[in-house]
């Protein structure tokens, strides 16, 4: 027969007579290893799901849709804002990270994306030190069994470079509108 390993996990006791001497141990024994084989396999889940959210260069960011409570989030949110693990778990979602008027656009976008499921909005993310990143967030909603909206996934790309090169371009543009119009050449 092929032998096969077992875990176990055994609780017991000395029982003492009125003397003073063991007379018998008393315990329990249970076989654990189809439990130590889950909580195996839900560690290497969450190491899997953890190694593919650090690994992206765009901020994850994962809160409680009635409450703002973060309830995940990426290593790269924590570097681009600067605030630790603890720091983010008390601060609430979206307000500690957004300007009142970038809020307000929030307030309008939050119950469109509850009612259609997903969307995108631009918004600069204000960080630890208070410098802000112009941030495009693709956010969607998770539901629980019931349907009801439960968390929402944000999902943020740093766009401050794409904003310069638009701003750079129009004003490019306005800039050979304003030599065009000034040439005393008249274009058919």
């Amino acid at each position: 027969t092929e032998k096969k390993l077992k875990w176990v996990y055994s609780k017991g006791k000395v029982v003492i007579d009125e003397h003073g001497n063991s007379i018998r141990f008393a315990g329990t024994v249970q076989d654990i290893t189809q439990q130590l084989g889950v909580e195996k396999a839900l560690e290497y889940e969450k190491e899997f799901s953890d190694s593919i959210l650090n690994s992206q260069v765009d901020t994850f960011f994962l809160f409680e849709s009635e409450t703002g409570k973060a309830v995940r989030w990426n290593k790269a949110f924590r570097d681009i804002t600067g605030y630790s693990d603890e720091e983010i778990t008390s601060l609430k979602a979206p307000d500690s990270y957004y300007s009142k008027e970038d809020l307000k656009r929030a307030s309008v976008f939050i119950p469109e994306i509850l009612k259609s499921g997903s969307g995108i909005i631009e918004m600069d993310l204000i960080c630890k030190d208070g410098h802000k990143v112009c941030t495009e967030y693709k956010a969607s909603i998770v539901r629980d069994k019931q349907g009801n909206p439960k968390y929402i996934i944000s999902i943020g790309r740093d766009i401050s470079d794409r904003k310069e090169a638009e701003a750079e371009l129009r004003e490019n543009i306005e800039r050979q509108k304003l030599v065009l119009n000034s040439l005393p050449i008249v274009f058919y």
